[in-house]
C-alpha cells in the first residue's frame, strides 16, 4: 500500500461539481433575467393574453 501523505489532488469529481455548479447558476440567472425583464409587461395586460404570450414563448 502507498502511504498517504495527507496531501489531497484534485479528482475528476471536484471538476464535475464545479462545472454542475456554475451551470446551475447559469440557468437560475437566466430564469431571474427572463422573470424581471420579460414577465411584467405581459402581466400588465389581460389573463388571455398573458395565457397566449406563455405559450408563444414556449413553442
Amino acid at each position: 500500500m502507498a502511504e498517504n501523505d495527507g496531501t489531497r489532488r484534485p479528482s475528476a469529481a471536484g471538476a464535475v461539481l464545479l462545472a454542475a455548479t456554475v451551470a446551475a447558476g447559469s440557468v437560475a440567472g437566466t430564469f431571474c433575467a427572463f422573470a424581471h425583464a420579460v414577465l411584467p409587461a405581459p402581466a400588465r395586460s389581460d389573463d388571455r393574453v398573458y395565457v397566449d404570450v406563455m405559450r408563444d414563448v414556449t413553442t
